[in-house]
């Protein structure tokens, strides 16, 4: 167990030194890496690029001279924190200042040398604590082994200082996350609530008024020879050609939606002309009692309804020499034709001869 362990330490003590990883890339392609670390922590990169050479060895040679490697690091917010051209074969290193995952991107600086062979390139990324070389400081500051382990377990303390306090950030950011979404989650769900009362009222306020005008549409034409006009396609049929306010009321109009529901089989014109006056009377009765508005009567005047066919029905009715009247004293008409003012002088004098 114990040659195990020893011969253990040996192959770690030897990768200690190698690259991490080697991958195969095209000459003008970019590769990119995710390192997530805290803030400031040192990073350091060692890499080295080679390219495939199948004429002589067949094999991985070094770069020519004056071709390296771009890299370019952004952090967290996508900030640019190094973009600097190196050699084929080196090391860099830079220092975060804000937590999070850091994009390391590499590419080769030429596209055309190579004549679309492969690249191997071996990268070793290392942060923090690892990034030191304790044998360098060592000799450096002359340190013993007792003052060299002390460094290193105050370093060591640092690196675990710095990953809680980026294991916090990384628990608020999730809270935050999740209240954000959780926020909108409530909302839209109150947003949909919204919606559907106000569709669901929506159709409730169409349906009434439907029903409320087709109930009124069937007691107006209450004739049991208007029972073929009295179905909800007829009805639909006529509401299409007069407008929801009445507005398109015309004895074209009617005629037509007449004409779209008469009985073809009828041969009795009389009957027919009857039925179409009715149908015309009828029509007129429910735009104007429920389609129609009605204005504001004035001081000092009768009421007036907004419909002008009303109107225009009446004067058509109306004789030259006399005045119409409609029931109940809803429209006063008062003629003003020459056979009127003739009559009415006529009529004057002969009582004041009395």
């Amino acid at each position: 167990m114990q040659h195990r362990l020893a011969y253990l330490i040996f192959v770690l003590s030897v990768l200690h030194n190698a690259f991490g990883l080697y991958f195969f890339m095209a000459e003008t392609e970019r590769r990119c890496f995710v390192q997530e670390t805290p803030d400031d922590i040192t990073v350091t990169v060692n890499y080295k690029a080679e390219v495939r050479d199948p004429l002589t060895t067949n094999g991985f040679v070094p770069l020519s001279p004056g071709i390296g490697i771009h890299w370019e690091v952004r952090d967290s917010d996508r900030r640019v924190v190094l973009s600097r051209h190196y050699n084929s074969e080196g090391r860099f290193s830079f220092t975060t200042h804000w937590p999070g995952d850091h994009s390391l991107c590499l590419k080769s600086n030429s596209s055309a040398l190579f004549e679309g062979s492969q690249l191997r390139v071996h990268l070793d990324i290392r942060a923090g604590e690892r990034t030191m070389d304790y044998g360098s400081m060592a000799q450096r500051n002359k340190l013993d082994q007792m003052q060299l382990k002390i460094l290193q377990l105050q370093n060591q303390a640092e690196q675990i200082y710095k990953e809680q306090n980026y294991q916090r950030f990384l628990e608020e950011q999730f809270r935050r996350t999740n209240y954000t979404i959780y926020s909108r989650m409530v909302w839209w769900s109150i947003l949909q609530i919204i919606i559907i009362v106000f569709v669901f009222a929506h159709m409730i306020h169409c349906l009434n008024k439907l029903s409320f005008l087709y109930a009124a549409f069937c007691k107006v034409l209450s004739e049991k020879t208007l029972a073929r006009f009295k179905t909800l396609e007829a009805y639909n049929a006529l509401m299409e050609l007069i407008g929801p306010e009445g507005e398109g009321v015309s004895k074209l109009s009617i005629f037509q939606w007449i004409r779209q529901f008469s009985d073809p089989e009828s041969t009795n014109e009389k009957e027919q002309m009857n039925i179409n006056e009715t149908l015309l009377s009828r029509v007129n009765e429910f735009v104007e009692k429920y389609l129609s508005k009605r204005l504001q009567a004035t001081a000092g005047s009768p009421q007036y309804y907004a419909s002008n066919l009303n109107l225009m029905n009446l004067l058509t009715g109306t004789q030259r020499n006399r005045s119409g009247h409609l029931s109940g004293n809803t429209f006063l008409l008062v003629c003003e034709c020459e056979d009127c003012k003739t009559n009415d002088s006529t009529s004057s004098g002969n009582s004041a001869k009395s």
